[in-house]
């Protein structure tokens, strides 16, 4: 598992399977996202397996899957799940860059798009793509 922090409690990571959760809590994560679709995983990695963990763990789970088109739902569960948790947030998908595609959307009003693209660059996620829509979204 290699967790890479994005900004101030926000952290995303690859595929993560139900063994790395106790990991996770230690490292402090109260929250964790899952943005993978099932569709894409095998048996022992879907979703229900992850979160039961989690919940054993003491973790709040969110199933916010982000297949190949992104919908408004993505970014308003995504938003919410950030809003609403305690402490930092662990989102994994299968490399971590819809997760870090999604923070950077969610942000598009409290931070200047130059300022999300250089974020996720840091991060190792260039999305320097996103720039025009993470403008439209800040305008609207």
């Amino acid at each position: 598992m290699n967790i890479i922090k994005v900004a101030e409690g926000y952290s995303v990571s690859e595929q993560i399977a139900p063994f790395d959760l106790l990991a996770v809590k230690d490292q402090g994560f109260t929250t964790v996202i899952c943005n993978r679709p099932d569709s894409e995983v095998e048996s022992g990695l879907f979703a229900a397996e992850v979160q039961a963990q989690a919940e054993s763990a003491g973790l709040t789970f969110i199933y916010n899957p982000m297949g190949k088109q992104l919908e408004q739902a993505n970014l308003d569960v995504q938003a919410q799940a950030l809003e609403n948790s305690e402490g930092p947030v662990l989102a994994y998908c299968r490399t971590g860059h819809r997760c870090t595609i999604l923070w950077s959307l969610v942000n598009a009003k409290a931070l200047p798009a130059q300022d999300i693209v250089n974020t996720a660059a840091r991060a190792g996620f260039n999305i320097e793509n996103l720039k025009p829509l993470i403008e439209s979204i800040a305008q609207s």
